[in-house]
């Protein structure tokens, strides 16, 4: 590595193409952070060469930790245009960025040299057992391995010629499954019982992948401010591809998720193309493409706290995430869904337990137990523009996040809702409601491409808008507020094309719906205004 600081201020490091597993480029990311910050006009570079880097793990760091480690950095670029990290064990996070600001990824491919899902063919299906046999391809983990396989969890359906997702069926099934092979290599695959229904579309011959879901990650950002990962391609992940913690202002500018051109895998990352969770500020994603995930394209939400114990005017919290003076909080019933009140944090007392105190006195409705949701660390402000979501199992965008937009993307092949603006309680991810939401601009296309999909009551739609109650029933209501969706083009599959629940002041605009069939629109006690565009009605073809 060649290195030098210059009048300017800044240190530039050049990384080789080299056989020492990573040794250098983390050396030279030591350098880097160590040159930044002894001054806070400092500024580093790190140019990885043309070429493909095989990056091993760290043989001391107990076996959980990332590869790439970027930790209480300012300032530092690591750019690679011609570059790609390599990475050879499919049990471990690739890159992790901790307690940094102004961090940037630029031009670099990220791949696995092995995957950490499976797929391969069902050989033979017993419906009147609700089992099937599944044998993993060549080349791919199997269920004995201990690390990606734990016995359960869900799995997906596949063209075998091509690895979509297989058309016109149920296309994600949970699954128990036997840990250990028969003579021939193949695993014993029992579907469970919600989902026994859907059993005849399980046929011999049909593909099948079953993805790790673990807390490893392609890259994560952990507790940062203005991370950018720009005209970054992620090809494979063990679990979400891009997870940012507790980190504000996250820039995505031209990233891919996405399985490499010409490789045989059926999916990209296992989970998330983008999952955030937590933040003052929301991300800018702009001009990306996300494809090939076995989850949702992008999630922004919070967490949710819980009461411990409280008084007129003081709560004790429990949970993680940060709760400062000033900030509003969201008390909810978790079992029905109710907003109970939303208060001020006048003062923090204690962190240990939680002590706040808010502005006014509480409601007796408020007890503990009762979930807490920071929307000031909901991710305000978020943008997601110009992006393109296409061909994997899950939702587009799952939106709990407020004051921001979703503008001139397209949405197409998912499996599910293109637009999901709803809570989810079985994950403790609120609040409750969005306000001062913008959809506009946007085009989606065969979605939900799942059949088993399209005739839910609460969401047969295309563009979701609804409140959830512990059971994943309507909630009681209208903690979404000032919705606006105009000039999207939709094509209807599910029941309706757009569903609005538990809404305030929804104005749905210029809407054009390329297929009939059921009531383009469906609504649960909500307030939406509906304008026609001037000159075609709502349902033009």
């Amino acid at each position: 590595m060649v290195s030098g600081a210059g009048d300017a201020g800044v240190w530039r490091g050049r990384v080789p193409v080299s056989d020492d597993g990573g040794a250098t480029l983390r050396a030279a990311i030591h350098d880097a952070c160590g040159w930044t910050s002894v001054d806070g006009s400092r500024t580093a570079v790190i140019e990885l060469a043309e070429g493909v880097h095989r990056i091993d793990p760290l043989a001391d760091d107990g076996a959980t930790g990332a590869a790439i480690v970027i930790s209480d950095a300012a300032r530092v670029t690591l750019s690679g245009p011609q570059a790609e990290l390599l990475f050879t064990d499919p049990h471990r996070e690739a890159i992790t960025i901790r307690r940094s600001t102004d961090v940037v990824l630029d031009g670099v491919v990220l791949d696995y040299a092995a995957p950490s899902f499976t797929q391969g063919l069902i050989t033979h299906v017993d419906s009147e057992a609700s089992r099937f046999r599944f044998v993993p391809e060549q080349g791919y983990p199997d269920f004995s391995d201990p690390v990606l396989f734990t016995g359960s969890g869900y799995g997906t359906l596949r063209d075998p010629r091509m690895g979509g997702l297989k058309p016109d069926s149920r296309q994600t099934f949970m699954i128990e499954y036997a840990t250990e092979p028969d003579a021939d290599g193949g695993f014993l695959v029992t579907v469970e019982p919600s989902d026994r229904d859907w059993m005849s579309h399980i046929e011999a011959g049909d593909g099948f992948v079953v993805g790790h879901r673990g807390d490893r990650h392609g890259i994560r950002v952990q507790e940062s401010e203005s991370v950018t990962l720009r005209s970054v391609t992620i090809h494979a992940a063990p679990c979400a591809a891009i997870l940012a913690h507790e980190s504000s202002g996250t820039v995505l500018q031209d990233v891919t998720v996405a399985r490499r051109p010409g490789s045989t895998r059926w999916i990209s990352s296992n989970a998330d193309a983008v999952h955030c969770q937590g933040g003052r500020r929301g991300p800018l994603i702009t001009g990306c493409r996300f494809e090939g995930m076995h989850d949702d394209g992008v999630n922004l939400y919070v967490h949710a706290l819980t009461v411990s114990g409280l008084a007129e005017r003081t709560l004790v919290l429990e949970g993680d995430g940060p709760v400062r003076e000033g900030d509003l909080l969201q008390l909810v019933d978790a079992p029905t869904g109710a907003v109970l009140a939303e208060v001020e944090v006048s003062d923090v007392v204690a962190s240990e337990p939680r002590l706040v105190i808010v502005d006014r006195d509480l409601p007796a409705s408020v007890e503990v137990g009762a979930a807490v949701y920071n929307r000031s660390n909901a991710l305000p402000g978020f943008r997601i523009a110009g992006s393109r979501f296409h061909d994997f199992r899950g939702i587009g965008v799952r939106l709990k996040a407020s004051d921001g937009a979703i503008e001139d993307c397209r949405f197409e092949n998912l499996s599910g809702c293109g637009l999901w603006i709803a809570n989810d309680p079985g994950w403790s991810e609120g609040p409750l409601g969005s306000r001062d939401v913008v959809v506009a601009g946007n085009t989606f296309r065969a979605t939900p491409a799942d059949e088993s999909l399209r005739t839910w009551p609460h969401s047969a739609a295309t563009v979701m808008i609804e409140l959830f109650d512990g059971s994943d029933g309507p909630a009681v209501g209208r903690a979404h507020a000032r919705v606006a969706l105009r000039d999207n083009d939709i094509e209807q599959r599910a029941a309706a094309a757009v569903f609005v629940g538990g809404a305030a002041e929804v104005s749905v605009e210029g809407t054009r719906i390329d297929r009939g069939g059921d009531a383009w629109l469906a609504t649960r006690d909500s307030d939406i205004t509906v304008i026609p565009a001037a000159g075609r009605a709502e349902t033009d073809a």
